[in-house]
């Protein structure tokens, strides 16, 4: 006999924009957006072996125990008739930002890629005045707000996990242009921004955490990890840009995608190989590398990296262009089939030689002075540079939490009892706030291992991209708390009753937003006249504005 629920897993969007990108044609396998944790629902789990085996001296991440198998939707999607794709066109340069000379510099390098007919290639991005920006001077090292210390072992995932909270939104909903750049300061002050902004100070945060950490943290002293900004095309999100954190000894890399704070890694060993695929129904051996240098590890990718084409890579000091070309054999490998060296001239097109950049700037180094080297360095070669934040407002974030607490109340009362429209049954309902305050104390250490955990992929790394330190909280401990919230439910009203909760954690942009993804999980459709609802909400504040909504 077949048994049908109603349970809300996880969700998957489709922007409109990237089928329309994709010549309305797409089909593949897609990683479903699932909660940190469910009440009365536990996915299958499958034991995984060990990530990591380490020379003498070097600390590994602690072993994995148990994860459960990342949910994937299978779709083939087409629009028939297809509609035509628009052509896109270089930006104009704009005089104001840089030197003639650097403009003619970036031009000259533009009409060398021509027969590439990728018109994702740019050196140049326009500022919030309408002016033509080179790219590299966004990026600079910038410390992270004061609850984020880099010689935290988990100050990478607390950065990355602070980013995604800033609200995303995109420049022609903003701005009213196709594609605008902001500064970090501007990003922060707006409190929102696209993939660039996201992108770029996470970037930021990780090149200033791993270089203190590489001259005042032990055991890093050795290490060399540099991050730099990749445009690219995801999906299902479409045109984007996301972080590259390479470890140089090694050459093994880690992915993040800034907007979500998720996290894909790639070692070195299988890149250019045939041992790793895009999809994740074909998993990876476990394979050796075969360095020189570093400490020989044995590790596998992540299940899905859902990268389909590069198009350029930018740090402070340059830009590259992608000159490999992707064949078709190789489509299911992704950012594997390609060489991350990026000295390698045969793939990569440098727009800069060594010491041009500050030469086409009108910054030569005088006959017979060293200029400064900062490309290592996590400070900034001009401090006035440095981020300033707004201090937290606890005062605030606890009217908000109260104001969404009676909101959401009200609005479920009247979705249960039809006054909505929605077509269901007159149900009256009951809330149960001994519960909710538990689930308030659940939703703190939620918090917590969101900040310390990498639940959205990239445990596969090792040391120095992955801290071997034991977190904090861990989700053996938030399940245990999660199996007595459920007895105690279980222990009022009528024996034998059913339990099903889910967590919803989103960055704060409108009240209405938090309604729909409530409503949109159909969890206010269960139950009737006799079902007892739980809620809590919790505002967590950080530096800036930036809330954590749960």
């Amino acid at each position: 006999r077949i048994r049908r629920q109603l349970r809300h897993l996880g969700r998957f969007v489709l922007p409109w924009s990237t089928l329309y990108s994709a010549k309305c044609s797409l089909k593949g396998n897609f990683l479903v957006e699932e909660h940190p944790v469910l009440f009365g629902y536990r996915p299958k789990v499958r034991k995984k072996p060990p990530t990591a085996l380490v020379a003498s001296g070097v600390p590994a991440p602690p072993p994995p125990k148990e994860s459960p198998k990342p949910m994937v939707l299978a779709l083939d999607v087409t629009v028939d008739p297809p509609l035509e794709h628009p052509t896109r066109v270089q930006p104009q340069m704009t005089l104001g930002k840089e030197t003639n000379m650097m403009l003619k510099h970036i031009q000259k390098w533009h009409d060398s890629l021509k027969s590439k007919h990728d018109t994702r290639i740019l050196a140049l991005g326009m500022d919030v005045d309408g002016r033509s920006r080179l790219i590299c001077r966004y990026v600079r090292p910038q410390k992270p707000p004061e609850h984020i210390a880099a010689e935290d072992p988990f100050a990478i995932e607390m950065a990355a996990r602070y980013v995604a909270l800033v609200p995303s939104l995109q420049d022609n909903e903003m701005w009213n242009v196709d594609d605008l750049w902001c500064t970090d300061q501007e990003f922060l002050d707006i409190q929102c921004g696209d993939w660039e902004e996201h992108c770029i100070l996470l970037c930021n945060y990780f090149n200033y955490i791993d270089r203190l950490r590489r001259d005042r943290v032990a055991g890093f002293s050795a290490t060399d990890i540099q991050s730099y900004c990749v445009l690219c095309d995801l999906v299902p999100e479409g045109e984007a840009v996301v972080v590259l954190r390479q470890e140089k000894s090694s050459g093994n890399c880690e992915f993040w995608h800034a907007l979500q704070g998720k996290c894909f890694a790639l070692p070195a060993s299988m890149q250019i190989a045939n041992s790793w695929s895009l999809c994740p129904g074909r998993p990876a051996a476990d394979t050796e590398e075969s360095l020189d240098t570093g400490p020989k590890v044995l590790t596998e990718a992540s299940s899905t990296i859902p990268i389909r084409k590069v198009h350029m890579v930018f740090n402070a000091e340059n830009v590259w262009a992608n000159l490999q070309r992707e064949s078709s054999r190789d489509t299911h490998k992704g950012v594997a089939a390609m060489s991350w060296n990026l000295s390698d001239q045969r793939r990569w097109k440098p727009l800069f030689r060594r010491g041009e950049l500050r030469r086409l700037s009108g910054q030569a180094t005088p006959e017979g002075e060293e200029a400064a080297d900062f490309s290592r360095s996590w400070q900034l070669e001009e401090p006035s540079e440095a981020l300033k934040y707004q201090p937290v407002d606890v005062g605030q974030a606890s009217k908000l939490e109260s104001m969404l607490q009676n909101q959401l109340e009200q609005d479920i009362i009247g979705h249960r009892a039809g006054l909505k429209g929605e077509g269901l049954e007159n149900y009256s309902t009951s809330f149960n706030h001994v519960i909710g305050e538990k689930l308030g104390q659940l939703l703190e250490k939620l918090e917590m291992f969101s900040k310390c955990s990498r639940r959205h992929g990239g445990v596969q790394s090792v040391f120095p991209l992955r801290s071997s330190a034991v977190p904090p909280i861990t989700r053996e401990a938030i399940e245990e708390q999660m199996n007595d919230i459920e007895n105690d439910f279980r222990m009022v009203g009528r024996p034998g009753r059913t339990i099903f909760g889910v967590p919803f954690n989103e960055p704060y942009k409108d009240y209405s937003l938090i309604w729909d993804t409530v409503k949109q999980s159909r969890i206010v459709e269960l139950g009737g006249d006799r079902a007892d609802y739980a809620l809590k909400v919790k505002v967590f504040p950080y530096a800036s504005g930036v809330l954590s909504i749960w």
